[in-house]
Parts: structure tokens; sequence; C-alpha cells
């Protein structure tokens, strides 16, 4: 489903990055936490207007992009921090499993520090390949 437009919000906090478990693990602290800021994400993404769950395919793909600041240098690597916030954009709470994100793409910045407000900025829009012309003899 096309998104149509730009979505900006931000995630108050310090950002927390993806964690795998099993049913075991669901009851770990670590996941916990991660679970938490799943359903945080879900809220402020709502909030900004985004039609959740988000799914894409070949034709309709989906960039989240991902601007982590952390307090200080001890941290999760940014790049899991933006897989936890797309599967959190792809998870369905009402039926209780995720969506489709096989076609999403994004980016992930470097750390950056801010200890005052930490945070994680997350920009979801559209992406759609440009189709190469073929050229004909």
């Amino acid at each position: 489903m096309p998104l149509g437009k730009k979505y900006r919000f931000v995630i108050p906090g310090p950002p927390v990055g993806h964690t795998a478990t099993t049913h075991k693990g669901k009851f770990q602290p670590r996941y916990r936490k991660y679970a938490r800021y799943a359903k945080d994400v879900r809220m402020l993404a709502e909030a900004a207007g985004l039609p959740l769950p988000l799914s894409a395919d070949a034709e309709n793909q989906v960039m989240v992009n991902v601007y982590s600041y952390f307090e200080n240098g001890t941290h999760p690597d940014p790049e899991n921090v933006r897989k936890g916030i797309a599967d959190a954009l792809a998870y369905d709470t009402a039926r209780k499993r995720k969506g489709d994100d096989k076609h999403f793409g994004g980016l992930f910045t470097p750390p950056r520090y801010d200890k005052e407000f930490p945070r994680a900025v997350v920009i979801v829009k559209d992406y759609r390949r440009k189709k190469k012309k073929r050229k004909t003899s």
C-alpha cells in the first residue's frame, strides 16, 4: 500500500536495539524493554498519522530512515535500532502477527550523541524504483 507522503516522528529516550528471542526469552528484562519500546514506536507512529501495520511489496517499497542520538558511548548498534523500529512498524498488534517487511529499505546513521535529549528520529516514505528503459534496435 503506497503511503503517499513522508512521515516523521521522534521517539524520546535512549534508542533500543532489536532483540531476537525465543518464547522462553520473552520473560527476560532485555526483551521486555524492547517490547515496551516497540509499543511506544507504534503509538508515536500512529500519532504522526502513519497507517499501521506497514506492509511493502516489490511494487510499493518503503524506506525507514533512523537517526539515533545516544546519551553516551555505551549503546546498541544503530543498525539494530533501525531494525527494531522497522519491525515494530510492520507488526499488527490486533492480530499479533508480523506484516510483510521484506521490501523495506532504509538507512541508519553512525551514532550521534546528545546527553540532554537522547532519541531516535524516524522518517518513513515510499520508495519506487525507476524502471529502466530498454533500447530497441
